[in-house]
């Protein structure tokens, strides 16, 4: 089986990241088979990373990378996270999405709650930390929505479509917290569009796609 890589990333975030990304894949055994990075302009990458332009970052870029790959799945890192030389090894699961747990760069557990996540479309905390790898065909079927918080809105998707899902205990990340992250600060209008789309998501049937609002089937 093969794994993608991929996430979006700015020219300032590379500026910063970008060398710790690149001795991070370097390291692992096994590499993802492909390592594909949206940007707004070009970046400058190791000739082994695919560069390619979007016109939003937050999130067109990540669905767009998966659309252009080939592989089996996808593992959705931020240039800021640091993957362990083993994350990828046992991952070939049979099921379809692979929630993986990691510790933050102070040593605190950072995964997601089973239970939590049953009661995921009537809970107004996200259950979910820890990072997610689904097979593509998952991602294509439900992209990451344009919304700041589109990876909780993606788990509801997945409950409410009752995707088989794992929980991977094995320590397999560095989730690395910084005042530059997009989700360290608080985002009311993100934590808003969870709302509505968890309302929404309880009363009718939801057409998949990476549209925000999304559309309703009434």
């Amino acid at each position: 089986m093969t794994f993608l890589m991929t996430h979006c990333c700015s020219v300032e975030y590379w500026q910063k990241f970008g060398e710790q990304y690149v001795t991070m894949i370097e390291a692992m055994n096994p590499k993802p088979d492909e390592v594909i990075l949206s940007s707004l302009v070009p970046l400058d990458v190791p000739s082994w990373i695919r560069n390619i332009i979007t016109k939003e970052l937050f999130w067109d870029g990540v669905n767009e990378a998966v659309e252009m790959s080939s592989c089996d799945w996808v593992v959705p890192t931020g240039v800021d996270q640091i993957m362990l030389p083993d994350a990828l090894v046992g991952l070939d699961r049979d099921c379809d999405v692979i929630s993986i747990a990691g510790r933050t760069q102070h040593g605190e557990l950072f995964q997601a709650n089973p239970d939590g996540y049953q009661t995921i479309l009537g809970s107004v905390s996200n259950p979910m930390s820890g990072m997610t790898v689904m097979r593509r065909k998952v991602h294509l079927a439900y992209p990451a929505r344009r919304s700041m918080y589109s990876d909780w809105i993606q788990w509801m998707e997945f409950r409410k479509a009752d995707l088989r899902v794992e929980f991977d205990t094995t320590n397999r990340f560095i989730h690395w917290r910084h005042p530059e992250a997009v989700s360290f600060q608080a985002h009311p209008q993100g934590e808003a569009d969870v709302a509505l789309f968890r309302s929404l998501i309880n009363q009718f049937e939801i057409v998949p796609g990476q549209e925000f609002p999304p559309i309703v089937v009434n």
